[in-house]
């Protein structure tokens, strides 16, 4: 019997930073997504899981996802799998804001990311409001683990953990010239074995009491090593990354690849940290590195100018319950 388990979450949120708090009364009824998803197996050959060519629902608070039935009832026949891929087609949201105690509605209209959405106060014209990427936004994944099926049994590991909703502006704090609405990214994934453990520790960049801040959770398996990572980018977000790439056990910690967000998935973000969960703390083994994907260049990241690196810091950890 082939079977998915996933962490039941909050809908996703793509790209999303924050501006003012949306008001209580603030909801989004829907959120679908267009994904194409392969696995990659040891031959480097693909097999596709999800064709990409149908919204799929993402479901909020629900103890099964639209998404985890899917790919579950499209499980590849027995191999070795290195890892996966997937390729974001399309977003459409459905949701109603309040800002001043005024309501604003998504309306049924087609954008591109960047753009602005124009809401309206009429809730007579509340509908989906779709959004196709200007780039490709797609990323390959490398299992630390191998996914190995069987013909007898088979199982992937869905997660996701989102937060609250966020909103991000095209130019100005407009209500009516919004780009993005959706939930704050924790984290999100496929992975090959079962997640037991979850740490979370903020990557800070600091200058004077001002700070920029993103948070890196790593899920693990129950000997504590790395199964896959997130890095989130709120809305204050130091680093342009957030999809795991891939990630190793290192001495006392981990190295966590992470990709660039957004227009460049040639690059990617290399981050190691040495983790003390018995005292809550973390220490960064260095600073975090910006390299091509053939790992040529070794380079600082683009920060805010006058902001530096806050090398140690509190780390969370604990123990993850699935539900199916």
């Amino acid at each position: 019997m082939k079977t998915l388990w996933i962490i039941p979450a909050l809908v996703s949120a793509l790209f999303a930073t924050t501006y003012p708090t949306p008001e209580v009364g603030s909801q989004i009824e829907s959120s679908q997504i267009m994904v194409k998803v392969d696995l990659i197996k040891d031959d480097n050959s693909t097999v596709n899981l999800l064709s990409g060519d149908e919204y799929i629902e993402l479901k909020s608070g629900a103890n099964v996802s639209a998404v985890a039935d899917t790919i579950t009832s499209n499980l590849p026949a027995a191999g070795t799998y290195i890892g996966v891929e997937y390729t974001v087609k399309k977003i459409k949201t459905k949701a109603k804001i309040v800002i001043d105690s005024t309501t604003y509605y998504t309306r049924e209209t087609n954008v591109s990311s960047g753009n602005g959405w124009n809401l309206t106060t009429d809730a007579s014209k509340y509908g989906y409001t779709e959004m196709e990427p200007s780039f490709t936004d797609k990323n390959r994944i490398t299992f630390t683990k191998p996914l190995v099926i069987s013909n007898a049994d088979a199982t992937i590991y869905f997660v996701n953990q989102f937060g609250p909703i966020q909103m991000e502006w095209s130019s100005s704090l407009d209500p009516k010239g919004v780009h993005w609405i959706g939930n704050e990214q924790y984290y999100t994934g496929i992975l090959p074995q079962e997640p037991k453990k979850k740490i979370s520790l903020d990557i800070n960049y600091t200058n004077g009491t001002s700070s920029k801040t993103n948070k890196l959770t790593i899920l693990t398996d129950a000997n504590n090593s790395i199964l896959g990572a997130h890095l989130s980018r709120p809305s204050n977000f130091a680093l342009e990354g957030s999809f795991f790439k891939d990630g190793e056990d290192i001495e006392s910690g981990y190295k966590v690849d992470i990709h660039i967000s957004d227009s460049s998935k040639e690059q990617f973000l290399r981050i190691k940290a040495k983790i003390d969960c018995e005292n809550g703390t973390y220490e960064l083994k260095q600073p975090i590195y910006l390299l091509k994907n053939n790992g040529t260049t070794n380079t600082l990241p683009d920060i805010p100018q006058g902001y530096g690196l806050q090398m140690s810091g509190t780390a969370t950890c604990k123990t993850i319950h699935l539900r199916q």
